[in-house]
């Protein structure tokens, strides 16, 4: 029968004519795609209360005031979705924490989950982020570099961190810049941003990829 396929497909496809007909049967008839399977980098999430706290330069603050907030609240509405019973602290209190804190960074990780109620600390290290594309104030292209670990609260220095320090990139539009009559920042930041924490999130749950030819 899967010789028989193509052979079906190109002979309904000279009746029906047409190449947008033809397009579609060759997707009806078509095996699907093979995939593989990724297991989990660190599985203990389940059931567990995580707090995402963005680290970022001022620079990047004062150009991106409420990045911190945006990406948390992305990362941690990702986790919601994708992970059995997770819960995430509000970002708006991660945040004030971050604000009232002074050299809040200088503390362990697993003293900050704690202090914040959560069991674990998703800590990301924003190192690159932009909306625009380099050397241009009429194309949008979001950018974002972070360095990323997972730390937990039971658990002293060093050991505490349990998964991590990874390095993830994306780019919004991935091939090219947009320009602004086309788009506009909030989309792209939006847009930048869930690209990143799909990503990340990815490294905790199950999930399948095509495979590889």
């Amino acid at each position: 029968m899967k010789n028989i396929l193509p052979i079906l497909v190109l002979l309904l496809a000279g009746l029906v004519g047409g190449c947008g007909q033809a397009s579609f049967l060759v997707y009806l008839f078509s095996p699907e795609n093979p995939t593989t399977t990724v297991e989990p980098e660190y599985k203990d999430l389940s059931d567990a209360t995580v707090a995402v706290v963005i680290y970022t330069s001022q620079s990047t603050q004062v150009d991106h005031p409420l990045v911190r907030l945006a990406l948390a609240s992305v990362m941690g509405t990702e986790m919601k979705q994708r992970l059995h019973q997770v819960s995430v602290i509000d970002p708006r209190t991660v945040v004030k924490f971050q604000d009232e804190t002074p050299n809040w960074e200088t503390l362990p990780r697993s003293q900050v989950a704690r202090t914040l109620g959560a069991d674990y600390l998703l800590y990301v290290v924003l190192s690159e982020y932009s909306t625009m594309e380099p050397s241009s104030l009429n194309l949008y292209r979001g950018q974002a570099t972070a360095d990323v670990s997972l730390f937990k609260a039971a658990l002293d220095e060093p050991q505490c961190r349990v998964w991590g320090r990874e390095t993830f990139h994306v780019s919004y539009p991935q091939n090219t810049a947009v320009g602004v009559t086309a788009s506009n920042d909030e989309e792209i930041a939006y847009q930048t941003q869930r690209l990143l924490a799909d990503l990340v999130v990815k490294k905790f749950y199950k999930h399948k990829v095509p495979e590889k030819s």
